[in-house]
């Protein structure tokens, strides 16, 4: 439920859609550097949960 909620709060602003998929294709590029795109992601994925009322962080579980 969380990653559909974070999904549809980023699809919800198509600039900020585009923006996601921009900086993606920064850092797959391999030619700049990516901090400043990783940083960028990193805000847009926190101000889409924020909207959603998702937890800013998550917790992972492995197993075994």
């Amino acid at each position: 439920m969380h990653t559909w909620g974070l999904f549809v709060a980023i699809r919800r602003r198509p600039s900020r859609a585009a923006r996601l998929r921009h900086l993606d294709e920064v850092i797959s590029g391999g030619v700049e550097d990516p901090a400043d795109a990783i940083a960028e992601i990193g805000r847009i994925h926190a101000e889409a949960k924020a909207e959603a009322g998702l937890r800013a962080t998550c917790t992972i579980v492995r197993n075994g």
